[in-house]
């Protein structure tokens, strides 16, 4: 019986040895997944500046590119005139 209690009493020793070092793990990984949600927050911020940045220079293409083909029409007329 005293053997069966020590061997018993072994493997709750093992077993809480492995849930230490697992609970450890555990809040290893909580704590990485604080830095990836930190790190994830800082670049949607610098996304969403680049995308701002990107849609004034989108408009401001759009905008040169309808003078571009306002002054092809014009030119074209000025040479049709011409001829």
């Amino acid at each position: 019986m005293n053997e069966r209690f020590n061997f018993v009493s072994t493997q709750f020793e093992k077993w809480e040895s492995q849930f230490g070092l697992m609970l450890t793990q555990f809040h290893s990984l909580v704590g990485s997944q604080q830095d990836i949600i930190k790190h994830l927050k800082e670049h949607d911020v610098r996304f969403d500046e680049v995308e701002s940045t990107l849609q004034g220079i989108a408009k401001a293409v759009d905008k040169d590119a309808l003078a571009v083909v306002d002054h092809e029409h014009r030119i074209a007329a000025l040479e049709h005139a011409r001829l």
